[in-house]
């Protein structure tokens, strides 16, 4: 979602004020398109994949493989809803679901754990972040995504699951759970990457020349930078959640992954507060060089004023045309005034390179 589809999100939340919790309201984007469910079913030995399968082929998935549902459309409320029907989905976790604008979190129930984050991208040349909410819902040994737009940043995981002697195919869903999460923080890491890329563009640019396209670079990625803070952090916080829970649902064998997981996200969100120190000093570079333009003008200006002061002193004496001035009598008095004023000018010229004020 870019920044101006954001915009538009929030004004549709407004429309679910006041309505009880866990309302089946969908808030984001005004989406047409047609969902699409696909599902890879596998084991150590054997891997099924189909696109385009219907509710009822979720309904009739078997206990005996590890399932991955994808959903690529949450604007269809009707077919969330039945989804979480099938599989027992509290109301308020499929509020979440809906809600493209909400807060990356993870709810840690009974009977399955829900994580929602925001999944970035970089497709586009004139936008730095493409954000889109993403839900993971982890219970036995189904694991359900739902993502608003088809496509995605899964291709990696998609490419193991197509070799049978890869970790992923050996172990439970829960291992799949976290290999989603590993390769959207590591998209993450990428996009810091791009971020700190573009900080030194901006920083070339402002020692070269200064201009206020640079200065508006500076303020877009800024708010840019905002909103990777909104976005990860609290991702931090849920992985952090998911160690500490104890939860029957993920097997100690597999804490340790989601540790280095919790590694890299401390790398991240580090990344991006040292970012965003950088963009403060480019913003306050910026100024200074503004500031020493400036002050490099009204040096020239006030020296030139300096010159010219005297200047017209010698003009002035000389211009109030009083009857007893000799020197309006001399053949040569012009010339001499003339010659008087370039010495004086110059002389003052060669006094300022001499005190280096000029």
């Amino acid at each position: 979602m870019s920044r101006k589809n954001r915009e538009k999100a929030k004004k549709q939340k407004v429309s679910k004020v006041g309505l009880p919790q866990g309302s089946s309201i969908y808030i984001g984007v005004e989406r047409s398109d047609e969902v699409v469910m696909s599902v890879y079913s596998y084991d150590s030995s054997s891997l099924f994949h189909k696109s385009g399968i219907s509710i009822n082929d979720i309904r009739q998935l078997a206990d005996d493989k590890v399932h991955w549902v994808n959903v690529d459309g949450i604007h269809d409320v009707k077919t969330v809803h039945d989804i979480c029907c099938i599989f027992g989905i509290h109301a308020l976790t499929e509020e979440d679901i809906l809600n493209s604008l909400s807060r990356p979190k993870c709810e840690i129930f009974e009977d399955y754990i829900y994580s929602g984050i925001k999944m970035l991208k970089n497709e586009k040349e004139d936008v730095i972040i493409e954000d889109e909410q993403l839900s993971l819902i982890l219970k036995n040994n189904i694991l359900i995504t739902f993502q608003e737009t088809p496509g995605d940043v899964f291709d990696p995981i998609r490419h193991r699951l197509s070799m049978p002697e890869s970790r992923i195919r050996r172990k439970s869903a829960d291992y799949l759970f976290l290999a989603l999460h590993d390769v959207t923080v590591d998209n993450y890491i990428s996009i810091v990457d791009l971020v700190d890329e573009m900080n030194q563009n901006i920083e070339a640019q402002i020692i070269e020349h200064p201009t206020e396209v640079v200065l508006k670079q500076i303020q877009s990625l800024k708010t840019d930078l905002i909103y990777l803070k909104k976005y990860i952090f609290p991702v931090r916080e849920s992985i952090n959640k998911i160690m500490r829970s104890d939860s029957i649902h993920i097997s100690k064998d597999n804490y340790k992954y989601f540790n280095d997981l919790y590694d890299h996200l401390i790398y991240v969100t580090e990344s991006i507060e040292m970012q965003r120190e950088v963009v403060v000093s480019h913003r306050e570079l910026y100024m200074s060089h503004l500031s020493n333009k400036m002050n490099a003008v009204m040096q020239v200006l006030t020296i030139v004023t300096t010159v010219f002061i005297p200047l017209t002193f010698i003009a002035g004496i000389y211009g109030m045309n009083f009857k007893n001035m000799p020197e309006l009598n001399w053949k040569y008095g012009y010339f001499y005034v003339l010659g008087l004023m370039f010495i004086v000018g110059i002389g003052m010229v060669v006094y300022f390179r001499k005190k280096r004020w000029l």
